[in-house]
């Protein structure tokens, strides 16, 4: 399939989880619509952008496991992104693990099963 001819439908997705008033679970559907487009470059852009100010909203403790989650996915090929989204999380400690990852080269990039994503959350 062409990217042209799933830009409606993201675009659309995007529409309707921007209407979800708690940017918690607007973040969480818009990360995995991005891990979902990720290998389209123009697709990752448009969904980006959403989600990170998704994530900037946030008041929880799921914001800076969400940065890094974003940057790790960044981190298999667009490092500079990767590193700008790791300068957004506040916590010094979170901050410095998600950096040791990159350069460890430790990252995830897009999961292949949802069910992944969760399960690092009890990690």
């Amino acid at each position: 399939m062409m990217t042209s001819d799933v830009l409606p439908v993201v675009e659309e997705l995007i529409q309707i989880i921007r209407r979800e008033p708690n940017p918690v679970r607007q973040a969480d559907a818009l990360l995995l619509l991005f891990e979902a487009v990720y290998r389209k470059q123009e697709l990752r852009q448009l969904v980006l952008v959403p989600l990170l100010k998704a994530c900037e909203t946030m008041k929880s403790w799921k914001q800076p496991r969400m940065l890094t989650d974003i940057a790790l996915i960044l981190a298999v090929d667009d490092l500079p992104s990767a590193n700008k989204v790791v300068e957004m999380i506040k916590q010094d400690s979170i901050k410095r693990k998600a950096k040791e990852a990159i350069e460890k080269s430790d990252w995830l990039g897009p999961t292949r099963i949802l069910s992944v994503y969760y399960a690092k959350a009890t990690s």
